[in-house]
């Protein structure tokens, strides 16, 4: 018998449907789904299955000096019984087993712990697999040209592993233990979390010491022929264009010009062309900071991705790569895509140009591509709304247009630049302001504008021509206060975030 090890169930339900082309069936062992069809059987991990710990002579943190963790042995336990027992039972019932965890410094550690474990029942011959995508391809040809198990890639896993209990351990009971908190009130150390909770609270702290500050931006409805459009006051400040004005008078006085005329004219017109530099492929921080801006936290996203992974519809998204191997064939990934009601069009139209140039990132690894599509393309009902989402981005990213991969040349955008009427008072200079002052008084309600830090600026008229007298409808000087991203909050408990953090 032929046993297949996958780092958990999905991905060995995925893999046995793959290999047994649709024929694999079900059987339970202790709780546990393993996959047969004819001599094989693929059963699924849960991660890590096994954990370390200290021998149980160091259980007792009032007898044990913190600094001795640094110099214990470790040990490792079950913390999945069910499944090592599953594992095990199998183990010695087969002639051959495969590691087919996922392709990482993680997925090689686990598969070591697999590795450790049926060697503690048989001496039968076990080979790694390794795959990027659970697509038919790939798992077919890694299953084709097996390998061996990458000992020195788990040791730098178990490293890790071992760093973070004997730095959160020690720390953890010396602070606890120096503060007289135990118990369910212990303090929790721990080697990312500390460096998370210093980030956070430095942060709190620049919120704490910043000092808003009062401004003033000006805006005006203009219309012509029964076209209307936003225009905004600004003026020059050594040699810049600011919208702000930091001075109550100047803007009574900005304001009280404005409102005395019946027509606005376009004086001059500038023009100038930008151009967008296309996006560097996903790796996983890029990944985590697109998605956040789509409303997903970290976790989230990355559990969705992982779904999308395991089902076979985009590659391993743990990845620092930004270089898409060689090998990678652009035109038949876009092929997948021809004749979809949501990307089709625009795969065609990237077919069509004469040649496909993948834009690239400075950080290139051999372990995994680039997080992009496999080819493999779902339906539409097939996924969640937030899978599909999750999936939309990726395929723009690596293809085309909005966050996605450009195969060919840059985007170009390009702008015009009017100013807001002719005459108008340009403000000498800038002054600050401790406090919220009383919005002036006139025709229409205020409308707060964005807040944030200086440098911001927005663009001026979206339409008309030079010399098109236009109704001004002018809005009134709107004091706001420059918060700079604060949060709200008036102070800070390091305590309690230190218990946030740990739960």
């Amino acid at each position: 018998m032929e046993l297949i090890i996958t780092e958990k169930d999905n991905a060995a339900r995925r893999i046995a449907e793959i290999l047994s082309e649709g024929s694999a069936s079900t059987e339970r062992r202790n709780g546990v789904n393993v996959y047969r069809w004819g001599d094989k059987r693929v059963v699924g991990l849960s991660g890590h299955v096994v954990g370390v710990d200290f021998p149980p002579e160091y259980s007792d943190w009032r007898d044990v000096e913190p600094k001795e963790l640094i110099y214990a042995d470790v040990t490792k336990e079950p913390t999945q019984e069910n499944i090592v027992t599953t594992l095990q039972q199998l183990a010695r019932r087969a002639d051959e087993a495969v590691i087919a965890t996922d392709y990482d410094r993680e997925g090689e550690l686990i598969g070591k712990e697999a590795y450790e474990l049926i060697r503690a029942e048989t001496d039968i011959p076990i080979s790694r697999v390794r795959f990027s995508s659970i697509t038919d391809r790939e798992v077919t040809e890694a299953f084709a040209d097996p390998d061996d198990v990458d000992f020195d890639l788990a040791a730098a896993g178990e490293a890790r592993q071992i760093i973070d209990l004997v730095w959160g351990a020690a720390l953890t009971r010396f602070l606890s233990l120096s503060a007289r908190q135990l118990g369910n009130d212990f303090i929790s150390v721990g080697r990312v979390q500390s460096p998370t909770l210093k980030l956070i609270v430095d942060r709190e702290r620049e919120i704490q010491a910043f000092e808003p500050e009062a401004y003033w931006e000006l805006f005006a409805d203009l219309a012509k022929n029964g076209s209307s459009f936003e225009a905004q006051y600004f003026y020059d400040d050594d040699g810049t264009e600011a919208e702000r004005v930091w001075d109550e008078s100047e803007a009574d006085a900005a304001f009280a010009d404005l409102t005395s005329v019946d027509a606005a004219t376009v004086t001059s017109v500038r023009r100038r062309t930008r151009e967008d530099s296309p996006p560097t492929p996903f790796k996983t921080t890029a990944f985590i900071s697109a998605a956040s801006s789509l409303g997903y936290s970290a976790q989230r996203a990355m559990s969705i991705a992982e779904d999308l992974y395991t089902a076979g519809y985009i590659t391993y998204p743990r990845t620092d790569n930004t270089v898409y191997p060689e090998d990678l064939e652009e035109d038949a990934l876009l092929d997948a895509f021809v004749g979809s009601p949501t990307f089709g069009e625009d795969a065609e139209s990237l077919l069509e140009q004469d040649e496909l140039v993948a834009t690239e990132g400075d950080e290139e690894t051999t372990d995994h591509p680039p997080i992009h599509p496999t080819g493999e393309l779902p339906a539409r009902s097939e996924l969640s709304d937030a899978e599909w989402e999750i999936f939309e981005l990726v395929v723009r990213r690596f293809r085309h247009g909005r966050g996605g991969r450009h195969l060919g040349a840059p985007a170009r955008r390009r702008r015009r630049r009017r100013p807001l009427a002719e005459g108008q008072r340009q403000a000498p200079g800038r002054a600050r302001l401790p406090r919220r002052l009383p919005l002036l008084q006139c025709q229409r309600e205020p409308r707060p504008r964005r807040r944030g830090g200086r440098g911001t600026g927005h663009h001026r008229s979206q339409t008309g021509g030079q010399g098109d007298p236009a109704t001004p409808q002018i809005r009134p000087v709107a004091a706001h206060r420059d918060h700079g991203g604060a949060w709200g909050r008036n102070e800070v408990d390091e305590t309690q975030y230190y218990r946030e953090i740990v739960r």
